[in-house]
């Protein structure tokens, strides 16, 4: 059944090491999650790994993991706040109708506008 959800927490930048590929950091991480790399396909990370929160966002080439996420329940307003902090990572604040978008979508609009400033 759908309802309006409400979302907080941060996103944290994973870092490439030298000469590592957007696809080699995937993949990498994907494996670091006790995955079979055989199993690898590109943006597993945003929907195939076990758990029913997802863990990771992919905007462009960049790869965050979100972290102190905290499910907020239903609410009535639709939007997606999100700011720099002093640490490199991004907060966040959405609220969604999750019968026409989900927790991604809206994290990874919020950080494009945020990027376009």
């Amino acid at each position: 059944m759908s309802d309006y959800e409400s979302h907080s927490g941060k996103l944290k930048v994973i870092e490439r090491f030298p000469e590592e590929t957007f696809d080699q950091l995937c993949r990498r991480i994907w494996v670091s999650n006790g995955m079979s790399e055989d199993k690898y396909e590109p943006y597993s990370l945003m929907h195939d790994l076990p758990g029913f929160e997802p863990k990771y966002l992919i905007v462009g080439e960049t790869l965050y993991e979100i972290i102190d996420h905290k499910d907020h329940g239903e609410d009535e307003d639709s939007f997606v706040r999100i700011h720099e902090n002093p640490d490199n990572t991004l907060s966040f604040h959405t609220r969604f109708y999750n019968g026409g978008t989900y927790l991604l979508e809206m994290l990874e609009e919020g950080v494009e506008k945020l990027k376009k400033k």
